[in-house]
């Protein structure tokens, strides 16, 4: 059935069988595959390019905390422009501390995009 398809690596752009990708699992990649060529953890495009990314309730309302806050920032760092210098610096330096912050909790809380594998493109021979 899949004889007639192949793999595009994303990472090498190399072509391959869909038989020859690599179970990735025992080698500590708990989701997709590797690409036989430069051991690239890769996952398929979905077929629907309307597809979205499902986001949880719990992440929404996570992203929603943290804009908010971030713009509550914001607008303290705007009113910090006409005093001292200083309080400029300190309010700056706090939020990109919140910013790296905010960024680490959700990776432990809702997992880390770093590890998430490539999307490789399926091509029919």
């Amino acid at each position: 059935m899949y004889d007639n398809f192949e793999y595009l690596c994303a990472a090498c752009n190399e072509q391959f069988p869909i038989n020859k990708a690599v179970d990735g699992y025992k080698q500590g990649y708990p989701t997709g595959f590797l690409c036989p060529l430069c051991h690239t953890n890769l996952k398929e495009k979905p077929a629907d390019p309307n597809c979205k990314v499902i986001v949880t309730k719990e992440e929404k309302i996570y992203n929603t905390v943290v804009w908010g806050i971030s713009i509550i920032w914001l607008v303290i760092i705007n009113l910090l422009l006409d005093s001292e210098e200083i309080y400029f610096w300190v309010a700056i330096t706090l939020y990109v501390v919140f910013l790296v912050a905010t960024w680490w909790h959700k990776t432990v809380l809702f997992g880390s995009d770093e590890l998430e594998p490539m999307q490789t493109t399926v091509i029919q021979k």
